[in-house]
């Protein structure tokens, strides 16, 4: 029995895992995709601090 219940516990939670909007950044292409997946996928009020960490992101690549 602990092991059926262990078993959809870590089935859950692959599965949790498994369904959040990542950023790929294998190529620029895929990147810019996905950043705006990622940015579709939230909520109107929370886009806008999205935005301002991308940029913070993509300025801190630009100074190195």
């Amino acid at each position: 029995m602990k092991d059926a219940i262990f078993f959809i516990g870590l089935t859950a939670l692959l599965l949790i895992g498994c369904s959040e909007a990542k950023i790929d950044t294998s190529t620029d292409e895929s990147m810019k995709a996905s950043i705006e997946k990622v940015r579709k996928s939230l909520p109107e009020d929370k886009r806008g601090t999205f935005d301002g960490n991308v940029l913070k992101v993509e300025l801190n690549f630009l100074t190195l």
